[in-house]
């Protein structure tokens, strides 16, 4: 500052001395002209006050230049230390910028290393995961050998190990769905822009949107003066304005076929626009404050999403043109985005956070902490499984839709965030992406790297400034050198000054006022030379104090541009430090995993080489087990044709036993083989309450003869109950899932039970111990029937479209229908010579036995049967289903004898049984409100209802003695009625 005054000070006293010269040469003639009048005398002594004056005057002005001489020395050192400050400045740049990016090198060398090792860790992990899969599908071989050489094959044994094996996880290939062919978007390989194109004054007061359409070069845009645009980018020319709409355009958006303009406004509604006509299709009004926000359907270009500073996001149909859902949340969104398919959305809001909503149920899926302040963009990429978001920290987020996990950040020092509203985009590609910043730039990042793409500047301005300097600088040595000159001459003069003066007092007056004269013209012409050497000094002084300046600027800027890079620099090497952990922690994951696979691999081996010698003793003892078996099929069917002879015999008896038995439809009581039963009576009163099971209790029966009830549960208990004290007598474990169905042998000795657990379990009534455990079916076992005509054989129905036929002797199934509709009930004939099956479709099956042939078919509902009961005399069949109707089907004709319905009765499940007295006189249902519906099976009307059920009603059982009646419901509660 010093420097500063004293410049200013000798370049101000140079021009006041200028101009008094000035002044003083425009008067010159005057004088001389009265010199001439004068004497010699008087002209002398006027020549000499006026030399003495401009030596008076050359010594300030020598005086001057000395001191603007020295300031600028001291410019031009200070000039030069500037200078080479800012040099080393540079080259500390220069280096920084190196480490920089040896730095990042380093972190991503680290990272494609720990990208490779996670590759390799994936790939070891699968051929483990093969390798065990190897192991247990040969334990699986081993076991299922072993069991065919020590028990015997069964059938229907080795189809259910075979399709378990069959059964393996196969490998996901891939967790990303490619794009189809037939959707993909016709787009080209976007490139990085260097130059501007176009300049477009578009509109007043700020362009808050812009956008291009479809497969099109037109650009959209929208501003402060409530005008939306339509530009021609290649020519710049303006093709159309929107009007209408009455506030600022904060957002903008086009469907899919570019038919409709959407615009987001700050008047709180939305504006469609017709984009060929240009007029106004809609005005959608709901929100209550300004909408900041809008995206239409890329599946659909009927429905639109918005959202408000009303905390609301609504989603509305353009063609009805209302709103079809509001999602309400807590902080107000200032950007947001439809996923390809329509489905999700995602907004990004003021407090930071990026949200995914259900677009159908407005539900939030997921939530993920984007930005430490407010998000200002989210956009979607091409394919649609990346999502870009911009926010108030000046960082801009690259996140993979389905995991919200960051794959990439974008930043810069020189890139701010301008307002909650700033957009960001990615490419047609998604290999570029592109931010705008508050100084006017605009920056691209590679996707890829993710680094900054930037052009650098061109430097001809700056080798200009550098040749002007050294100009001046040249100029500015020569100047002080002729002002060194110019004070040494004038030193000399002075020394010499007294000399003349004593020679002229010797000379005459007129001799002297000659030389005195001489003396001044010599010194007014040194005196304009040192006002010209001190202007350009001054000049010089000048240029050398602002280079100062700039020099200092440019240096703070330095100074600054090295802290950032500083701190970039330790980022990166913290990351780079992270990324090296992580890469160890691969690296020793990675060894364990091998070490680990090398074992594996080992047993592998072993077992193989022992599975081997295994299979080739199996063989040897599979040749000599069909040699046995083939013998004990000679033996067998020997059997078969003693067996089916009296068979025959046995069922010409019966058929004559039946005919005496059956007079119009009615069994009557028989001297010898009826069975004793009592005239049935309607239950009124609920004599007890059992809470049996936990979970529910889904089926329930009585034994024959007798009034003990054998239940079963979600809990995988069987419970015996004696109905007349409500007392349990017995429980049967070993069931391995929940009990969906049970029978009972005539003559009470074996329960058999389906089960979830694809099995049934047949227990010894008297010891309570497992008999069998029948094995074949590859889902759940939903309904089992025991033949009345013999305890040997068994029918179950399962959830793999199969009924199997079991012999309870032996222990495997004799035979196997398949069907194409699932089986949710079915019953034995009286003869055990027919199956009657109800099924999903709705319809009645009637079954061969023997053949496995369908014998006939009716649709008996025209929704999934869940009931097939007999009748005591085995004419009727009764079934129920879902739509709420009970039929009784004459089992000869498969004509329906009778319908029951009631509003109030309500079937539960797929598996809800209903039942039919002992006496054939009346029909019972559960209901899902809990309660019982009798009905009479003469006249069809309801002649009671019982209520005590809290929950769904799921089975109903009654006695053969006539009474009790029993029902079961979902809380495994069961009720003794009489």
């Amino acid at each position: 500052m010093v420097y500063k005054d004293v410049a200013i000070e000798a370049i101000e006293h140079a021009l006041k001395a200028l101009r008094n010269r000035h002044l003083v040469e425009e008067g010159a003639y005057a004088p001389a002209l009265a010199a001439f009048n004068r004497s010699p005398i008087l002209q002398g002594s006027e020549w000499k006050e006026k030399a003495e004056n401009l030596e008076v005057e050359l010594q300030q002005c020598y005086k001057a230049q000395a001191l603007l001489s020295e300031q600028l020395v001291v410019a031009v050192a200070e000039s030069r230390a500037l200078k080479s400050l800012l040099q080393e400045k540079e080259t500390l740049i220069t280096d920084l910028q190196n480490e920089l990016n040896q730095a990042r090198d380093e972190c991503s060398h680290l990272t494609e290393l720990l990208e490779e090792k996670s590759k390799s860790l994936e790939l070891t992990m699968s051929k483990h995961q093969e390798l065990k899969a190897q192991r247990e599908q040969l334990l699986g071989e081993q076991k299922l050998k072993y069991w065919l050489t020590n028990g015997g094959c069964r059938r229907c044994r080795m189809l259910s190990a075979l399709t378990s094996i069959k059964k393996l996880p196969r490998p996901q290939v891939d967790g990303v769905v490619p794009q189809s062919e037939d959707v993909a978007e016709a787009y080209f390989e976007s490139s990085i822009p260097g130059t501007c194109w176009q300049r477009i004054p578009a509109h007043d007061g700020g362009c808050a949107s812009i956008l291009f359409e479809y497969k099109s070069s037109k650009l959209i845009s929208g501003g402060q003066d409530r005008e939306v645009k339509i530009w021609d980018t290649r020519s710049g020319s303006l093709s159309n304005i929107l009007y209408g709409c009455l506030g600022s355009v904060l957002d903008l958006s086009i469907t899919h076929d570019n038919k409709f303009i959407i615009a987001a406004s700050s008047s709180n509604d939305l504006y469609v626009w017709d984009a060929n006509s240009g007029r106004i299709r809609h005005i959608l009004t709901g929100h209550s404050n300004k909408v900041c926000a809008v995206d239409v359907s890329r599946s659909s270009s009927r429905y639109v999403v918005s959202a408000a500073y009303d905390r609301t996001i609504k989603v509305w149909d353009l063609q009805k043109g209302y709103c079809n859902n509001t999602i309400i949340f807590h902080s107000n969104c200032n950007s947001l985005s439809l996923s390809t398919d329509g489905l999700t959305l995602c907004s990004g809001h003021v407090n930071g956070n990026l949200r995914l909503w259900d677009v159908q149920t407005g539900t939030l899926l997921s939530e993920v902490a984007a930005h430490s302040k407010a998000v200002t963009s989210v956009s979607l990429s091409q394919y649609g499984n990346m999502i870009l978001t911009s926010g108030r920290d000046n960082l801009h987020n690259l996140f993979d839709i389905r995991t919200l996990k960051i794959c990439s950040t974008f930043k810069s020092n020189a890139n701010r965030v301008g307002s909650d509203w700033s957009r960001s985009c990615i490419s047609a590609d998604d290999g570029y992406v592109t931010a705008g910043s508050a100084d006017g730039s605009v920056h691209i990042w590679s996707v890829s790297n993710g680094k900054m793409i930037r052009v650098e500047p061109y430097v001809f301005g700056h080798d200009i400034s550098s040749k002007i300097a050294q100009a001046y600088e040249e100029v500015a040595i020569e100047v002080i050198k002729h002002a060194l000159k110019a004070l040494r001459k004038r030193h000399l003069v002075e020394e010499g000054a007294h000399a003349p003066a004593l020679a002229a007092l010797n000379r005459p007056f007129v001799l002297q006022g000659s030389e005195w004269k001489e003396k001044a013209e010599n010194l007014e012409v040194e005196l304009q030379q040192c006002y010209k050497a001190q202007a350009r000094l001054s000049e010089q002084l000048v240029v050398e104090v602002a280079e100062s300046r700039a020099s200092k600027s440019l240096l703070q800027e330095k100074e600054t541009l090295i802290t950032d890079l500083q701190n970039e620099l330790n980022q990166a090497r913290d990351e780079c430090s992270h990324l090296t952990e992580l890469l160890g922690e691969k690296t020793k994951a990675l060894e364990l995993l091998m070490a680990e696979h090398q074992d594996l691999k080992a047993q592998l081996e072993a077992m193989t080489l022992r599975a081997n010698n295994a299979e080739a003793e199996n063989k040897t003892l599979v040749d000599r087990w069909m040699l046995q078996k083939m013998q004990d099929a000679e033996r067998l069917n020997e059997a078969n044709a003693l067996y089916g002879d009296m068979l025959d015999k046995v069922k010409v008896a019966s058929i004559e036993k039946l005919a005496r038995q059956q007079v119009d439809g009615v069994v009557r009581q028989s001297e010898d083989g009826a069975e004793f039963y009592v005239e049935s009576s309607i239950p009124s009163t609920c004599k007890q309450r059992i809470p049996a099971h936990d979970g529910g209790c889904a089926s329930i029966l009585f034994e024959y003869n007798s009034s003990k009830l054998i239940s079963g549960g979600q809990d995988r208990a069987i419970k015996m109950w004696d109905t007349t004290s409500g007392s349990l007598t017995n429980s049967f474990y070993g069931c391995l899932g929940s009990v969906l169905d049970l029978s009972i042998t005539h003559d009470n000795k074996f329960i058999i039970a389906a089960s979830s657990s694809n099995n049934l379990y047949v227990w010894d009534a008297n010891s309570g111990r497992i008999r069998h455990t029948l094995t074949g079916h590859i889902d759940k076992v939903c309904a089992v029937d025991v033949s009345k005509f013999s305890s040997r054989y068994v029918v179950s129905a399962a959830y793999d479209r199969t009924i199997k036929v079991w012999d309870l002797q032996k222990g495997y199934c004799n035979n196997t229908i398949i069907f194409h509709s699932n089986c949710n009930s079915l019953a034995f004939s009286m003869d055990a010579l027919t199956i009657c099956s109800g099924h999903v479709d709705g319809n009645l099956r009637l079954w061969d036995v023997q053949t496995g042939k369908l014998l006939s078919e009716v649709a008996a509902h025209s929704q999934a049967v869940t009931s097939v009961s007999l009748s005591r005399n085995g004419n009727m069949i009764l079934t129920s289903g879902r739509d709420n109707l009970h039929n009784l089907f004459d089992i000869r004709t498969l004509e329906i004898c009778g319908t029951f319905r009631s509003n109030a009765n309500r079937v539960a499940s797929n598996w809800s049984r209903s039942c039919i007295s002992a006496d054939d006189g009346y029909v019972t249902a559960g209901s899902v409100d809990g309660s019982v519906h009798i009905w009479s099976v003469s006249n069809g009307k309801m002649v009671s209802t019982l209520k005590e059920h809290t929950s769904s009603v799921l089975c109903c059982s009654w006695s053969g003695l006539g009474n009790p009646l029993a029902t079961s419901d979902k809380s495994g509660t069961i009720c003794i009625w009489s």
